[in-house]
């Protein structure tokens, strides 16, 4: 679970969840999503599409189950996200 830089305590998964904004709901001061993490966040997003994309065309599923495979996937890799984010008090470049 991501910890805030500035007050150190760690948030829940829901808390994690619910702050679309990143502010900390214990010091209430704004936080940024890592690096590190956003270059996770962007692997694993493209897996999961590659992954939606061969098994519709390896096994020549119509569209419905396409779409209800990425939306699963999805919701999985939302479920799994909050223990992968890490934190920071600025914004760092994505290099």
């Amino acid at each position: 679970m991501p910890t805030c830089k500035s007050c150190k305590n760690q948030w829940t998964w829901i808390e994690t969840v619910r702050s679309f904004r990143m502010i900390c709901p214990y010091c209430k001061k704004k936080q940024y999503v890592a690096a590190s993490s956003r270059k996770w966040s962007s692997i694993i997003t493209l897996l999961v599409l590659i992954l939606v994309f061969a098994v519709n065309l390896f096994l020549d599923l119509s569209i419905g189950w396409g779409i209800l495979i990425a939306i699963g996937l999805g919701i999985i890799v939302l479920a799994i996200q909050p223990f992968v984010l890490e934190l920071s008090n600025e914004m760092e470049p994505f290099v």
